[in-house]
């Protein structure tokens, strides 16, 4: 079986200037897929030394700025660099119409064919012979999903990112999964914040690793609140899951 190679671009929650918006590319043999596209993920993409071109399938969690407003430069960029191959964008209700209302404001027109499915629920999707997507809806207050890949029938890649926790549903869907990339954008010293916004915070996150028992939790979308120290998160989740590790930028993990 190949190797998963997963390359975070991103991984924190927005901030003006940040480039360190949300975004990762996954390896897997020829298959190149892109789970969100934060501001700036197309030169992050050549920093971490891939092509835009390669990219065949994009995951698009929600429609807040800070996981799509790369999506339309990153086409552009793809566009330009001369290749024809399609490119699936996966995502929300709504996702077509942007697209294709940015297409028109710019006057632009992809040299590629570009596939677009919008869901609608739960939703299981096939994108290759040996790679599968199941879609969950989350809890963001705004229509959110998270991922899970398959790959090859055996290894398992969750991405559950701007949610409140949701163990129970997750427990049902995600079995032992070998990397879960869960929100964690507060600490719990802030979990009132959590609440108000719809998101989790690091022992939460590490509750969800502990209740599907991953073998792995990255700690994502961590508010540039504190960009000084991530102490807090890792000492809070690691008393709950001790496999726990701050998402970073260009952090590479390897799937075997």
């Amino acid at each position: 079986m190949n190797p998963i190679r997963v390359t975070i671009l991103g991984a924190s929650g927005p901030y003006p200037g940040s480039d360190d918006l949300p975004s990762l590319i996954v390896c897997y043999g020829r298959t190149r897929l892109l789970l969100d596209a934060g501001e700036g993920t197309q030169h992050r993409i050549h920093e971490a030394g891939f092509s835009v071109a390669s990219i065949r399938y994009i995951l698009i969690t929600h429609m807040h700025g800070d996981h799509i407003l790369g999506l339309i430069p990153l086409l552009q960029s793809r566009s330009l660099s001369g290749t024809e191959t399609q490119v699936t964008i996966v995502g929300p209700e709504g996702i077509r119409d942007y697209l294709l209302e940015n297409f028109k404001l710019l006057h632009f027109r992809p040299r590629f064919d570009v596939a677009v499915i919008e869901l609608r629920g739960d939703s299981e999707l096939r994108l290759s012979s040996d790679v599968v997507a199941q879609a969950i809806e989350l809890d963001h207050g705004i229509v959110t999903y998270g991922y899970v890949l398959r790959f090859g029938g055996k290894k398992t890649l969750a991405y559950i990112t701007d949610t409140r926790p949701l163990p129970e549903k997750l427990s049902g869907i995600v079995e032992e999964p070998d990397v879960l990339i869960h929100d964690a954008t507060l600490s719990s010293n802030d979990s009132g914040l959590a609440l108000e916004y719809k998101h989790s915070t690091a022992a939460e996150a590490a509750h969800v690793a502990r209740e599907v028992k991953a073998k792995m939790l990255l700690l994502f979308h961590v508010s540039q609140r504190y960009r000084h120290g991530y102490e807090d998160h890792l000492r809070e989740a690691r008393k709950i899951f001790k496999y726990s590790w701050i998402a970073r930028k260009f952090m590479r993990i390897m799937i075997k």
